[in-house]
């Protein structure tokens, strides 16, 4: 495991993990959820980057600009520039390990951002969509509902418009932003294959993205597992002790006999 700065000004922070043996040909970019959900994966995206390294995949996860390690001011957060991180992060996984083929995966907002940075350029052999976010004033209801529920558990009064959800700043900017993001609006025809990995409740909920995709030509496979709940559904516990399922489901799918 090598940690280090990259992208052309060195402002985004990552983390390689390279396998111990002869790697296979496919490196995977791992995309990190929206600033708000970061902490309850984290756990999560570290174990499945050690997984697929056991698997003999090269493997990156990083953050984004304005996040995590990397440098910049979350309020400053856009993103359009984390689509393009995704980008960097792909050329410069392909640059370090010499791999041909690249996965994407991603969680949440990540998955948007990942189906976004295809959509204007970023050839995938695999595009894995990890309980994508479709619409981004659901996205926001959701994320608001968290921080109401964590307010809530720290007897912290909430009113009006929040300047602040899960713990991080949120401009009126990024606020902006999501309420016009449609998932089903950024095309992944560069991805070889795409896959929806989520718990089977949500699988009739992603059945219009895959419908509309499918007019444009892109086929959808669905990647179903049996993990409790998801982030959003997430109250007392950590969400990353109930990803187990979907973190062996995924290493299978990408470190496998296909990969």
């Amino acid at each position: 495991m090598k940690s280090f700065f990259f992208g052309t000004a060195k402002n985004l922070y990552g983390t390689l993990h390279e396998p111990a043996g002869k790697p296979k040909d496919l490196g995977v970019v791992l995309c990190y959820p929206g600033p708000q959900e970061y902490h309850m994966t984290y756990w999560a995206f570290r174990r499945l980057a050690q997984q697929l390294a056991r698997g003999g995949v090269t493997t990156l996860r990083f953050d984004y600009a304005c996040t995590g390690d990397s440098s910049g001011d979350v309020t400053d957060g856009r993103l359009a520039q984390w689509a393009d991180d995704i980008t960097t992060a792909a050329a410069e996984l392909k640059a370090l390990s010499g791999v041909r083929k690249l996965a994407v995966v991603g969680m949440r907002l990540g998955a948007a951002l990942a189906t976004r940075a295809v959509a204007k350029g970023l050839k995938v052999s695999e595009l894995v969509l990890w309980e994508p976010v479709v619409s981004g004033p659901k996205y926001l209801e959701q994320l608001e509902d968290l921080d109401a529920r964590e307010a809530r558990r720290l007897l912290h009064r909430v009113a009006g418009v929040r300047i602040e959800l899960g713990g991080y700043r949120f401009s009126s900017g990024q606020r902006d932003e999501l309420m016009g993001l449609d998932t089903a609006n950024d095309v992944p025809r560069l991805a070889q294959r795409v896959v929806f990995a989520c718990p089977p409740e949500d699988q009739p909920k992603l059945e219009p993205l895959r419908e509309r995709w499918a007019k444009e030509g892109v086929t959808c496979e669905f990647n179903v597992t049996h993990d409790a709940a998801s982030v959003t559904a997430t109250e007392d516990r950590d969400a990353a002790v109930m990803y187990t399922a979907t973190l062996f489901a995924l290493t299978e799918q990408l470190a496998g006999a296909r990969a």
